[in-house]
């Protein structure tokens, strides 16, 4: 009996022993691949923010060139004022395309800023959805969650589209936490008519409304473009926040200023080389909230099991010996 119960010891101790290592590792792997991940999105902004398109002259469209040679799914670039928010646009053929995908066209957990793929890649829409990942530490769509703080959401009020064809001043009408089945905020081709019912349903589902955009919204309704950035939030995996900017004072800079649907040197049938045509709306996808690499396919999550393994053998040999 005695030698049955030293042995379920010895096999107790052995599996605590093991288990506790490869948790170690684990931990040690999934740090170390988290800080990665942030090191790596704030290396790719610095390389994009050197290549941000400039405007030279109002008439002038935004000058693209430089990021279409490293993509041309790059459709448009943009800045929100007070935050970092600050990034190339991209569209992909479908919402999962620039996911889990930076501009390069590598692998990525940070993914990229990216236009709804059911949305006209040059913004020609009355309502346009851009998807980000929600990241700590600014990066990506992170700081979004700034405006739901009332006196950040008063204090910050503007941002900056630069499209294919023109320079957009915006100005934020409003922040809200909603649903990822909220069906009037993801489902862009619902208001290729009349947009004044999406402004109604902003103004009464928002945290905070800032009452001068939506009048600037009301006084231009025919012309209004609305653009919403969307990103995942804390709580429940399907929450949302989104933050919605629309056209400052009701008028667009750039090359054409909202009025001419084929500007200088466009061509609004075809699209840069690599763009795809919008698919149609029953190939809409909608992102899911969260991500990740499957740890399968990963080789340092192997070398994290051998290095447990090891360390559990090594562990358990140590107790064994003492006990000899």
């Amino acid at each position: 009996m005695r030698i049955f119960l030293k042995s379920i010891s010895i096999l107790f101790e052995s599996t605590a022993v093991i288990v506790l290592s490869l948790l170690f590792s684990l931990s040690v792997y999934a740090i170390s691949d988290n800080n990665q991940v942030f090191s790596d999105t704030e290396a790719t902004q610095e390389i994009m923010l050197q290549m941000k398109p400039e405007v030279e002259y109002l008439s002038a469209p935004p000058d693209f060139n430089d990021l279409h040679e490293i993509n041309p799914d790059v459709c448009g670039w943009i800045t929100v004022d007070g935050t970092n928010i600050d990034y190339p646009v991209l569209q992909g053929s479908s919402n999962l395309t620039y996911l889990n995908k930076d501009v390069f066209g590598n692998f990525s957990l940070a993914g990229s800023i990216f236009l709804d793929a059911v949305n006209d890649y040059q913004f020609g829409d009355k309502y346009s959805l851009i998807y980000g990942h929600h990241m700590d530490n600014h990066l990506m769509f992170g700081d979004l969650d700034l405006f739901k703080d009332a006196d950040f959401f008063q204090q910050n009020r503007y941002a900056t589209l630069l499209t294919l064809n023109e320079s957009i001043d915006m100005q934020v009408l409003a922040i809200m936490e909603t649903s990822d089945s909220t069906e009037e905020i993801f489902h862009p081709t619902m208001w290729d008519g009349d947009i004044s019912p999406l402004v109604a349903y902003i103004k009464d589902n928002s945290m905070y409304v800032d009452q001068a955009a939506y009048e600037t919204a009301l006084d231009n309704i025919d012309s209004l473009r609305i653009v919403a950035l969307a990103t995942c939030t804390d709580g429940a995996t399907g929450n949302r926040s989104v933050l919605f900017l629309i056209a400052k004072n009701g008028s667009n800079n750039g090359g054409n200023n909202g009025n001419d649907p084929n500007p200088d040197g466009g061509n609004i049938d075809n699209p840069p080389a690599g763009q795809q045509d919008k698919p149609i709306d029953t190939d809409y996808v909608r992102p899911p909230a969260k991500t990740g690499d499957s740890f399968s396919n990963s080789p340092y999550f192997w070398l994290a099991i051998f290095v447990g393994s090891m360390m559990g053998l090594l562990i358990l040999v140590t107790i064994r010996r003492r006990q000899l």
